[in-house]
């Protein structure tokens, strides 16, 4: 059974998700959300027209997620990983979705 923050967690990944199959589908991108692979489910593989791989962990509230990001990279080949958070931490540098790098968080108030 899911504590009420779990299934606050759940319905703000719900809305993250919808959001990037919006921006990012009709751009040729491909959206791939909850998909097991070896032994790892990131909330979400993004894959480029030119078939480079990002991987995306959904938090309400910023947590360091560095290692994880660094296992579902390694596990999948990606070159980068971000959060998106809701929430930050205090003296977060968020960037924006579409200048992220490697290990940035993004603020998205969805």
């Amino acid at each position: 059974m899911l504590t009420r923050a779990q299934k606050k967690g759940l319905g703000y990944e719900r809305k993250v998700g919808r959001e990037l199959k919006r921006l990012l589908l009709p751009l040729g991108w491909r959206v791939r959300d909850h998909e097991w692979v070896d032994g790892v489910q990131p909330d979400f593989v993004l894959e480029s027209p030119a078939g480079c791989l990002m991987v995306v962990e959904v938090k309400l509230t910023q947590t360091d997620c560095e290692m994880q990001l660094g296992k579902y990279k390694h596990v999948l080949g990606c070159g980068i990983g971000v959060q998106i958070c809701r929430r930050l931490l205090p003296g977060a540098n968020p960037v924006d979705f579409w200048d992220a790098k490697d290990n940035d968080v993004v603020l998205w108030w969805i």
